[in-house]
């Protein structure tokens, strides 16, 4: 005798709620439709089905009680003969109302969920210029497109015929007779995937499958501000399936920065290199912004290594393209690793001032 207690997890003095609760958890997880094609988990969900008709019940499972433990004789048959769909239908409705797959767990006809094609990945890789102006890119890729000598159908011609197994009804019904009653349980039918019908002559392009491989090319505008890892969707612009909707197509954006250069934000961050004597004198010096324009930088007299300036607006705009962030330029003093006869008397004199007065020398 089948153990109900132990086929729903719950002890045997479990409430009626514990014993729906379990029961919500399981039809949850051995649902046919997130089981398709699963035959155990079919033949689990019938037993499942079978021990909650009768614990759920207190006549019902006071009398599997008493048999169980020997102590009472079946008279009868507890269960309708007769209830089968509308039993289940009424408890799939009470409980699952707003179940995700739209429809009652034992409805008459069958409900398929629109089926999804695949996404299609690709990867731009950008220049750090191009991602402070924006770009153009022109991708080429392969995606699966629906069939054109079938529709998209399967079926050549695009003729089908009633599927011979389900007889149109695109579910397979499965009885299973036990001491307390009879339980039928429906599945989609493997055959024509719900659908009721095959084709007459399956397409010879596709093979059945609907689809075909295509070479496309996306033209795609990409606009400034974008960060590295960025994805870029294209709604049901992906891979087509058969008798369902596209996938997307998702761009996944990667950076390549220049050497010495960092981004935080809208803000860029590089270096700039000058001679010891441009750091002590002041002046300007030459550098590249992010687009590779020149421009000039000014250093204030007795600029110390490691010092910071910011030109403004000169970083990285956002996606709004409203603000530009900024540019931080940290100076790198360069000092010679030999010098001349003529530059060792000016240094030395540089030292004799420095000896005399050192409140006027900043420190390297």
């Amino acid at each position: 005798m089948k153990d109900y207690y132990e086929i729903l997890g719950v002890p045997e003095d479990a409430s009626v709620e514990d014993i729906k609760k379990r029961y919500r958890e399981l039809v949850r997880q051995f649902h046919p439709d997130l089981n398709k094609g699963d035959d155990d988990a079919a033949k689990r969900m019938a037993e499942i089905n079978e021990a909650y008709q009768v614990l759920v019940d207190p006549k019902k499972r006071a009398e599997y009680d008493a048999i169980r433990k020997g102590g009472g004789t079946f008279v009868g048959d507890p269960f309708n003969r007769g209830e089968g769909f509308d039993f289940f239908d009424s408890i799939f409705r009470d409980f699952f109302g707003d179940f995700p797959f739209g429809s009652p767990f034992f409805s008459r006809t069958a409900q398929r969920a629109t089926a999804r094609g695949p996404d299609v990945t690709l990867e731009v890789t950008l220049s750090l210029k191009e991602v402070v102006t924006g770009t153009k890119r022109s991708i080429r890729f392969f995606r699966m497109e629906a069939c054109e000598a079938c529709g998209g159908t399967g079926a050549k011609g695009g003729k089908f015929v009633t599927c011979d197994r389900c007889h149109g009804t695109g579910v397979i019904q499965n009885r299973q007779n036990t001491p307390f009653g009879v339980f039928v349980t429906q599945t989609v039918c493997p055959t024509c995937g719900g659908t009721g019908r095959t084709p007459e002559e399956t397409c010879p392009v596709c093979r059945g499958s609907g689809v075909t491989k295509k070479e496309r090319t996306l033209e795609l505008d990409i606009p400034p501000g974008v960060e590295d890892n960025d994805v870029i969707t294209l709604k049901g612009q992906g891979s087509a399936v058969k008798g369902g909707t596209p996938g997307d197509i998702n761009v996944v954006i990667k950076v390549v920065l220049p050497q010495g250069w960092r981004r935080k934000g809208r803000d860029l961050y590089t270096e700039v290199h000058v001679p010891y004597y441009n750091a002590i004198l002041g002046g300007k010096v030459k550098m590249k912004t992010a687009t590779d324009e020149e421009k000039e930088l000014y250093l204030e007299p007795g600029t110390q290594p490691g010092q910071e300036y910011v030109l403004a607006g000169e970083g990285v705009p956002d996606k709004n393209r409203r603000y530009r962030g900024d540019l931080h330029v940290v100076v790198k003093v360069d000092l010679p690793t030999k010098v001349a006869p003529e530059e060792k008397q000016m240094l030395e004199r540089i030292k004799q001032l420095y000896e005399k007065d050192k409140k006027r020398f900043g420190l390297f």
